[in-house]
């Protein structure tokens, strides 16, 4: 998706801001705007723009903002025990229920595996 679908579903800017690139040097305003996170895209909550670390896979689709994410959610797919504490406050309690299924554990381990590959020959 183009920032510009993400950025006609943003509310009113709330305020203009001086950016400068690091590259050339120029400098903009550039209007900060609030939009609502959905769960189920792979955008940034913040920037309403898409990810770079998008994996397709059978179950469901895969994302995440870095490497830290990426390597949390591999630990959670090679864990052999995943106790809850029964509370909505983890990262891992807001899963998607595919990325929870025993069944796809192998599933959810190569596709962040394949992230981890694509970003390490992105460096």
């Amino acid at each position: 998706m183009s920032a510009e679908v993400h950025r006609a579903r943003a509310t009113t800017p709330l305020r203009t801001l001086a950016a400068e690139c690091r590259q050339c040097g120029r400098s903009s305003d550039v209007e900060v705007t609030i939009s609502r996170w959905r769960g189920n895209e792979a955008i940034d909550p913040d920037f309403g723009l898409p990810l770079r670390l998008v994996e397709k896979t059978a179950a469901g689709l895969l994302w995440a903002y870095n490497a830290e994410h990426l390597q949390a959610l591999h630990d959670y797919a090679t864990a052999t025990l995943r106790e809850g504490s029964g509370h909505h406050r983890s990262m891992f309690s807001r899963l998607p229920q595919w990325m929870k299924l025993a069944r796809n554990r192998v599933l959810l381990q190569r596709a962040v595996e394949r992230l981890q590959r694509r970003l390490l020959g992105e460096r």
